[in-house]
């Protein structure tokens, strides 16, 4: 029998028992590789205590033999003998536990842990210590020491960062903020995922209040926005104070915004007709609105401001030939009024360009309001048209009336974006007229101060820019001749704002040449001419600057003015034979040539004065004349109470004559001539009236002839009634509150007294 060896059993067994282990601990990998690892490896805090400590221990061995604590110089059998270096230790005790966790003395191993971590409480993050609770709080029975110890280190960490968060939260009043104060809390304690909730529940219930609170401050914002760049500012302002923090308000921005994009597009296409109409300074406000709102490359927007620059050019173009039509009207006039030799028909033309004035006063007037009275060209025919006194009175005029639109608007304080563009709108037309008068005009400083507010919000704007750009400088003292000069020290109330600059300071030529019986519209003499002129015939160009004290022999250094007579003639035959040559230089010196078409106009109408048609009206015109002297007339006193004297004065008698003259022949429909002014009484103003009775025939332009008694009758009901053609005419903010009193006027001009 053959001999079996012990030693091959024992080494076949084995090879089959770790055959089936093997195959055993695959099957279970297998089966297990989905699930959870119940014991995880130790917490960094562990494996840290676990290296100290077979540190410490190794080194106690081989210093028990004399070796130094590195190992250096030991016996190989001593080092054999000795315990496993501290990572090979470490890695050995995690093997064995997750091998066998009973390997370990857990609780024992708890006990220490929880010693040391109370007593380093301090210097451990919160993050280390809740990982080593919840690697024991699973394996130790929940009422043991360790666990106690360990959790009440924790919750003493957590207080901690909780009463500091609660301290930065209280102090701050936008969720944005608080949000950044909790992640800011949570990265500086370290506070791990599962202690979030403790540490921000009570600043979380802050945190709902403040949104509750900024969400309804935003919504009452948002009530009160009623233009894009203000819903804009409303979304930037949510942006700031929420951040990150979501919140429905954040939609009702986004829908405030379309809808008011939607309203703006639809407005702008029902609104608004097509071709302009009327004046230009609210098409402009509602051009620059749209611009703002919806952007200067919206189509719809493009198009409305070429349309709004093709009415500013058909105004200005309107406003031009209106004018090149008064200057051939005045020329022909004058003309004619050199020509005349009777008194009668010299006095019928100055009456008629008097008129003729009064009608460019009038165009330039109705121009401020249509165009605006910043216009370059506005500002500049009124200085080359107007006379000085007509000039401030009409700016004067013009300024009372916006300043009463302005406090008309500031009174209502409607916050509607429109309102404030019409506040803003009557502003800048206020800055404009007042840099038009003199700087020592009494409506500057007191419009300036009752409006301080309004004209320095608007001060830097484009359009006050504009007009500063395009007017002239003031000119120099008169009596130190064309040199530059430095001006006079000005105080801070007498400065002129933006845009301002002085008004005319001499007569135009239209009344020079009145005076002299000259044509206002033939070549310039030189200025020692005009000044030997004007000396002679004892005319002085500044008599009614209180200011000036020039002696009587002194003559004028600058010569007379431009203004009428910048419209040269181009024919030869009224030039001096000596002059022909200079014609050209001369020519190049005046502001600007005739229009050709001005020309022709002026031809074709001297041509016309020399046919038998004009010879027969002149002469009709002279019957006329003769029988207006005999006229009867009938007299009235019209008591403007809220009107004084002073007013009057501020804006000369004579203006307001030509004005309610002007104003009572056209709402009754008869010619001007039978309308007279005899003078005005003190106390609420008394305008003393005369309506001639007609001659039987009918005026020349087919006005009404009613009877004296008749109109007024119709004058004294149009005072009432505030839609008549009166109260809705030029003198209509000064008969508001008037009535009309038929009267006997006692005057030595009234030979006929009233016979109601």
């Amino acid at each position: 029998m053959e001999e079996v060896k012990m030693e091959d059993v024992r080494a076949e067994a084995a090879v089959a028992v770790a055959s089936t282990l093997v195959d055993k601990v695959h099957q279970e990998r297998k089966s297990n590789a989905a699930k959870i690892v119940k014991y995880p490896p130790p917490p960094p805090f562990i494996r840290a205590v676990l290296l100290v400590q077979a540190f410490v221990r190794r080194r106690a061995f081989l210093r028990s033999f004399g070796g130094v604590g590195a190992g250096d110089n030991v016996d190989e059998e001593i080092l054999e003998l000795a315990p496993a270096k501290p990572m090979m230790s470490i890695a050995l005790n995690f093997v064995r536990r997750l091998k066998s966790f009973r390997w370990v003395n857990i609780e024992r191993e708890a006990t220490l842990v929880a010693g040391l971590v109370d007593a380093q409480a301090a210097n451990i993050t919160m993050r280390d210590v809740s990982a080593v609770v919840n690697y024991y709080q699973d394996k130790v029975p929940s009422d043991h020491l360790s666990l106690n110890v360990l959790q009440e280190a924790l919750d003493r960490q957590v207080i901690v960062a909780k009463e500091a968060l609660q301290e930065r939260a209280s102090k701050l009043t936008s969720p944005a903020a608080i949000v950044e104060a909790m992640e800011q809390v949570i990265t500086d304690f370290q506070v791990p995922p599962e202690r979030e909730d403790r540490v921000l529940d009570q600043t979380r219930i802050r945190l709902k209040r403040i949104v509750a609170e900024a969400e309804e401050t935003i919504r009452k914002m948002l009530a009160e926005s009623s233009s894009t760049p203000s819903i804009d500012a409303v979304a930037a302002r949510f942006k700031r104070d929420f951040g990150p923090v979501a919140s429905v308000v954040e939609e009702e921005l986004k829908v405030a915004r379309i809808r008011r994009v939607q309203f703006l597009e639809m407005e702008l296409e029902t609104r608004w007709s097509r071709p302009f109409a009327g004046p230009l300074p609210p098409h402009s406000r509602a051009a620059r609105r749209y611009e703002l709102e919806l952007g200067k490359k919206n189509p719809k927007v493009i198009a409305l401001v070429t349309e709004e620059a093709r009415h500013a050019a058909t105004l200005e173009a309107d406003f031009e030939v209106e004018l090149s039509d008064l200057r051939a009207k005045v020329r022909d006039l004058t003309q004619k009024r050199m020509e005349a030799r009777a008194r009668s028909l010299i006095q019928d033309f100055d009456e008629k360009l008097a008129d003729a004035a009064a009608q460019v006063q009038e165009v330039i007037d109705r121009a401020i309001l249509n165009i605006g009275p910043e216009n370059p060209k506005v500002i500049k025919r009124a200085k080359e048209l107007l006379s000085p006194d007509a000039h401030s009175t009409l700016f004067a005029l013009q300024a009372e009336h916006t300043a009463d639109q302005l406090r008309a608007e500031l009174a209502v304080a409607d916050p509607s974006p429109e309102a404030g563009d019409r506040r803003r709108g009557c502003a800048m037309a206020l800055a404009a007229l007042l840099g038009q008068l003199n700087r020592d005009h009494p409506l500057q400083a007191k419009l300036r101060a009752e409006f301080a507010q309004d004209l320095s919000e608007i001060a830097g704007t484009g359009a006050a820019r504009e007009a500063r750009d395009e007017t002239a400088p003031p000119l120099p003292p008169p009596d130190e001749g064309p040199g530059e000069v430095t001006p006079p020290p000005v105080t801070d109330t007498e400065k002129p704002g933006a845009g301002e600059s002085e008004g005319p300071t001499g007569p135009t030529d239209l009344e020079l040449a009145i005076q002299m019986d000259e044509d206002p519209f033939k070549l310039e003499p030189t200025p020692e001419e005009t000044n030997q002129a004007l000396f002679e015939a004892g005319v002085r160009q500044y008599d009614d600057d209180p200011n000036l004290d020039l002696p009587d022999e002194e003559q004028d250094l600058w010569g007379a003015p431009k203004g009428f007579s910048e419209l040269t003639s181009i024919n030869h035959e009224v030039l001096d034979s000596t002059r022909k040559a200079d014609f050209e230089d001369d020519k190049a010196k005046l502001s600007f040539d005739p229009d050709p078409a001005n020309v022709l106009l002026m031809s074709s109408i001297a041509a016309e004065d020399l046919s038998p048609e004009m010879r027969k009206k002149r002469f009709e015109q002279e019957k006329a004349e003769r029988a207006r002297g005999e006229q009867k007339e009938r007299t009235a006193v019209l008591t403007l109470e809220e009107l004084t004297m002073e007013t009057v004065k501020l804006h000369t008698e004579e203006v307001f004559k030509l004005k309610f003259v002007r104003s009572i022949a056209e709402a009754l429909q008869i010619p001007k001539h039978r309308v007279k002014v005899n003078g005005f009484e003190r106390g609420s103003v008394k305008v003393l009236l005369s309506i001639l009775e007609p001659t039987g025939e009918e005026d020349e332009e087919g006005r009404n002839t009613m009877s004296a008694d008749r109109a007024l009758q119709e004058l004294a009901e149009q005072v009432e009634d505030p839609n008549s053609r009166l109260r809705l005419g030029e003198v209509g903010p000064f008969v508001v509150a008037a009535h009309l009193d038929r009267d006997v006027i006692k005057s030595d001009r009234v030979k006929v007294g009233s016979m109601a």
